[in-house]
């Protein structure tokens, strides 16, 4: 074969074989960014569960104390007398959201609201906080409505029926709770998705909505994929939602309380879940693209050259050789990493002086990423870096980046001073107090370290140090992380924080 045919055959591999390797890195790519999605759909429903749950019991408790009252009673106009009053309006300030308690005698007039001393002119005989607790004798949520007090606020009821010991209807207590308590709380999360957070009856009656509830009020979802596909087959799971309220797209959590016959739904829209992963996926292909384009380029001027060909890949070799500082945190790369640790291996092999490795993992740092941050997450790494570099008192020892949230440190002393070297690394990275409120081991960011040496750890080759310190590294995240573990002979020894 031809020298031209040649370098087209090598050209033709090396394109498709770039192209695929990229088309899966991307692929690969978009199936995390879904799964990163639905988890965080997830944990949002979770979260508001707990909050609705929360509302709701203490809302029950407020009324149940209020039913006491009217029962003891035996009128529920006495509601209007001061002192009465006074206690209806202290216990609506106690309920978190709660714009006001309305009492509501059995022909369904107001006859008592805490947020107005007076006697309110206010029929709700045709409200559903009325009607639907007298006939099902217990608890109601009520859908979001516009409320009849001042302000007209958007609110939702939870109302519960009072009936004296012969069983007669004596009223209906109903506290109205802002809509906005429930559902804007998770908006300033934001959870970094700007995620849409409903509330829904079980018949479909939206009871609570971010955003734009205002918008919303009054609809029903019954007819949606959520009510009429999801809920029949689980009261719990994960799909991709086409809302009949607003017409959006998003990958979708729901989770169903049947006890209090609501539905929990949190979604994110794609275009949000995916920008991302575009900005990715198109910062790759720009490289990818301008990388073949380059390797295109140096074949083509290999054909006509090999010799000149010959010397650019000595100089880019020679020049890669020179490249030892890691671009991210200033500090060695592998590359320079492993050059020293070899000719260290070889002064240790001749002179039988000491020798220390220790290998370093920043702990949980894949959901401090996830949480803060690439850019977060990247400023971490550096100072990081530069307080293990502030560790070293000795010019000889080399502290290295050995890739993404991993460090290694070479060190020509025996265990006992590589134990405080490590413990001087540990506690400087935990003395930064970068916030990390997504570690399972504190509430700042935090190393982990695996220490081997040849004074102690019975290691004949290179290799057998650096599994040694693997080894170790791996005990020490397996106990709690924030420590470090040396990797004796057949033993390993931790050390933690007080």
């Amino acid at each position: 074969m031809s020298l031209k045919y040649r370098y087209i055959l090598i050209t033709i591999l090396v394109v498709l074989t770039i192209v695929s390797a990229t088309s899966v890195q991307i692929w690969v790519d978009r199936r995390e960014t879904r799964q990163r999605e639905e988890l965080t759909a997830v944990d949002i429903t979770k979260i508001v569960e707990a909050h609705v749950v929360s509302t709701v019991g203490q809302a029950q408790s407020i009324l149940g104390l209020i039913a006491d009252i009217i029962i003891a009673d035996n009128d529920p106009q006495m509601m209007r007398e001061s002192g009465r009053w006074k206690r209806l309006n202290a216990y609506c300030m106690s309920v978190n959201g709660c714009k006001s308690i309305a009492v509501v005698n059995p022909s369904g007039r107001v006859v008592a609201l805490s947020d107005t001393p007076g006697v309110p002119t206010i029929d709700a005989s045709d409200r559903l906080y009325f009607k639907v607790p007298q006939q099902t004798r217990k608890l109601y949520i009520g859908p979001g409505v516009v409320s009849r007090i001042k302000g007209n606020p958007i609110v939702f009821s939870i109302a519960l029926p009072v009936f004296d010991s012969a069983g007669n209807l004596l009223a209906v207590v109903s506290a109205g709770i802002d809509t906005n308590h429930i559902t804007d709380f998770y908006g300033l999360m934001g959870f970094g998705v700007s995620p849409t957070v409903s509330i829904f009856k079980g018949d479909g009656d939206l009871v609570a909505r971010y955003p734009d509830m205002a918008k919303h009020v009054g609809k029903n979802n019954a007819k949606g994929p959520l009510f009429a596909i999801q809920l029949p087959k689980a009261p719990q799971g994960v799909y991709e939602s086409v809302s009949v309220l607003d017409g959006k797209k998003r990958i979708a959590a729901y989770r169903s309380l049947n006890d209090l016959d609501l539905v929990v739904f949190s979604g994110i829209e794609k275009s949000a879940a995916y920008h991302s992963w575009k900005d990715r996926s198109v910062r790759t292909v720009s490289i990818v693209t301008l990388v073949l384009a380059l390797i295109v380029f140096i074949l083509v001027i290999g054909y006509r050259s090999i010799a000149r060909q010959v010397k650019l890949e000595t100089a880019n070799r020679e020049l890669n050789e020179l490249a030892t500082i890691d671009g991210l945190t200033g500090i060695a790369n592998r590359r320079l990493f492993d050059t020293t640790l070899r000719r260290e291996w070889s002064r240790f092999s001749r002179d039988k002086q000491p020798l220390s490795l220790l290998l370093l993992d920043v702990d949980f740092f894949k959901p401090y990423n996830d949480h803060y941050g690439h850019q977060a997450g990247d400023e971490c790494l550096r100072k990081i870096a530069q307080a293990l570099n502030s560790s070293l008192h000795r010019e000889m020892d080399l502290v290295a980046r050995f890739g993404g949230e991993e460090f290694a440190a070479i060190l020509n002393c025996d265990s006992q001073g590589a134990q405080i070297v490590a413990e001087r690394m540990r506690a400087a990275v935990e003395s930064l107090d970068i916030r990390h409120d997504f570690s399972e081991c504190g509430n700042v960011v935090t190393i982990s370290i695996g220490l081997a040496s040849t004074s102690t750890s019975n290691v004949t080759s290179l290799e057998g140090m650096i599994r040694a310190a693997d080894a170790a590294l791996y005990e020490a995240k397996s106990h709690g992380r924030n420590t470090i573990s040396s990797k004796f002979t057949g033993r390993a020894e931790f050390s933690t924080s007080a």
